[in-house]
C-alpha cells in the first residue's frame, strides 16, 4: 500500500470519530481517542439495554480522580460513579445498564490539572483512551 493511499484511509477512518468539546484547562495533555464498538447498531437514537464503557488511562501520570455522568443530568455528577488512583496503563470498565447513551467525562491529573469531555458517545463506541 502506498504512503498517498494509506493517507486517505486514515483521513476516511478520522473523519468518521465524533468531534468533541473540552472544557478542560490549558494543561491538556492530549485529547482522547475513541475506539469503535463491536457491536453495530441500526438506529442510533436508540439506546442498548446493556452495554459498557471502558475508559483507559494512556497518560504518562496516575488520574486522580476520574468521573462519568450524564448529559441530560448535569447537576448528578454521583449517581454514575467514579473511581480513584487510576494508574497508567490501567483501565476502569463501567457497566451502563439501560441508560442514555450520551455521557460526560471528568478527569483530574495527579499534577492539579483537569479535563472534562463532553457528549461522549457510549454506545457507539466501546471505550475512550485518555492520553
Amino acid at each position: 500500500m502506498n504512503l498517498r493511499r494509506l493517507f486517505a484511509v486514515s483521513i476516511l477512518f478520522t473523519s468518521s470519530l465524533p468531534v468533541f468539546a473540552s472544557a478542560a484547562s490549558a494543561q491538556v495533555y492530549g485529547a482522547p481517542r475513541f475506539y469503535p464498538s463491536e457491536v453495530s447498531r441500526v438506529n442510533s437514537q436508540t439506546p442498548f439495554q446493556t452495554h459498557s464503557f471502558e475508559l483507559f488511562n494512556n497518560s504518562w501520570q496516575d488520574i486522580l480522580y476520574l468521573h462519568i455522568y450524564s448529559d441530560s443530568n448535569p447537576d448528578d455528577i454521583a449517581v454514575y460513579g467514579g473511581i480513584r488512583q487510576l494508574p497508567p496503563g490501567r483501565a476502569w470498565k463501567v457497566n451502563l445498564l439501560g441508560r442514555e447513551c450520551i455521557y460526560n467525562v471528568a478527569v483530574e491529573y495527579e499534577n492539579g490539572s483537569q479535563s472534562v469531555y463532553s457528549d461522549v458517545n457510549t454506545c457507539d463506541y466501546q471505550g475512550i483512551e485518555i492520553q
